[in-house]
């Protein structure tokens, strides 16, 4: 699980990219733009090169001469190796993962925090070790910098420090179920019921105290990568959701109001 998928800043900014796929000039209209070197800042010509890459990856059997070549001119750049350290990350391949993020030589500061968080996690998350408070400081600031500039490890670090500040879990069955993981550092009044916690295969999710009719419930893992999201009224009333997909494992979830704010987080843990 690091530096958070890709995705995270290719949804947030699709509205600088095509959002969908139909024909071969729209893939080139998605290369041509992850090379506009005038008018897009580093950042986002290193989101659009992400978008590209995950475009072409899934229109693989379609692809043109020329956007084949593009496409593994990416696979084989720090984009592709990052992409692969998530998918064995979510394998639970974590020695494969570590060993192609030791390998990486950063371009950039996005690529640099990219590797940097990763090696938190591998250092400290997954053979759940105290992180130093040096360490947890550079989250600190990490975490409050804009995605948009220091790319999608902000997410990464996100999630690391809402993993600090809740306790290490050693035996995940003693958490009760109906749980309604109080964090001391929300300070919003709502309550939130995620439930059964350790889950399985479905967890039931019941808000109440914001206003409007609508919240957003988000889970991610400790990458920051998001892995669904649900609208959930907040009026008392069960959202029940299918989480058989997902592995073992810690994961955070939020609680997102209308105007994008995070109003709740908390750990769920899922023991198959």
């Amino acid at each position: 699980m690091m530096a958070g998928n890709s995705n995270l800043q290719i949804n947030e900014i699709s509205s600088l990219s095509p959002t969908g796929i139909n024909n071969n000039n729209e893939i080139d209209a998605i290369i041509n733009e992850s090379n506009n070197y005038n008018e897009l800042d580093e950042s986002f010509k290193y989101f659009e090169k992400q978008y590209a890459y995950q475009k072409l990856e899934e229109n693989q059997q379609a692809l043109t001469t020329s956007q084949s070549s593009y496409y593994y001119y990416l696979k084989n750049s720090n984009i592709g190796r990052f992409e692969r350290i998530y998918r064995e990350m979510e394998n639970n391949n974590i020695e494969n993962a570590k060993t192609i993020n030791d390998q990486i030589i950063p371009v950039n500061t996005i690529e640099t925090n990219r590797k940097w968080v990763n090696n938190v996690y591998f250092d400290f998350i997954v053979p759940q070790k105290s992180i130093p408070q040096n360490i947890i400081d550079e989250l600190e600031i990490l975490a409050s910098s804009s995605p948009f500039v220091s790319g999608d490890a902000v997410y990464s670090a996100r999630a690391i420090i809402g993993y600090t500040e809740m306790e290490i879990i050693v035996n995940p069955k003693s958490l009760r179920q109906g749980n309604k993981n109080d964090d001391n550092s929300n300070i919003h009044d709502i309550t939130v019921n995620v439930y059964p916690n350790p889950a399985e295969n479905n967890i039931n999710v019941e808000i109440k105290g914001l206003t409007g009719d609508l919240c957003k419930f988000t889970l991610r893992n400790l990458l920051g990568s998001k892995l669904l999201e649900k609208d959930v009224k907040t009026d008392g009333s069960s959202l029940s959701i299918n989480i058989e997909k997902l592995n073992n494992g810690l994961y955070i979830y939020e609680v997102i109001n209308a105007n994008g704010i995070n109003m709740k987080s908390g750990r769920l843990v899922i023991s198959k």
